[in-house]
């Protein structure tokens, strides 16, 4: 089994140029430019992928180069829908009305009583 190296990067299987990179914790802090702590707290909650094998977190490069291609596109897509007046743009009264109107219902679904 290969050990990850200083930067906590080890191949998961042999030297083949084609075998996926994992990568520990310092490892993927340093990839995605975070602290070590955001990045466990993201992980546990799921919004990183990785697994705890044994005591250790392990993460694959290829699912955080995944990770950072979707957010990109995500974000690309929001400000692009904002420019053009899509439904990611809404005035601050038409937010408020909105979260009032949830309110409302949300208020009115509590008082039901089923008889």
């Amino acid at each position: 089994m290969s050990q990850p190296d200083a930067e906590g990067v080890a191949p998961l299987q042999g030297p083949s140029e084609s075998a996926p990179v994992t990568l520990g914790v310092q490892g993927a802090a340093e990839f995605l430019r975070m602290s070590e702590d955001t990045l466990m707290r993201k992980a546990r909650a799921g919004f990183i992928p990785g697994a705890k094998i044994g005591r250790e977190w392990v993460f694959l490069q290829a699912d955080l180069i995944d990770l950072i291609r979707k957010h990109a596109q995500e974000r690309a897509t929001a400000v692009k829908t904002a420019r053009t007046g899509g439904p990611a743009y809404r005035s601050l009264a038409e937010r408020i009305a909105a979260r009032r109107a949830q309110r409302n219902a949300e208020k009115q679904w509590g008082q039901r009583t089923d008889d």
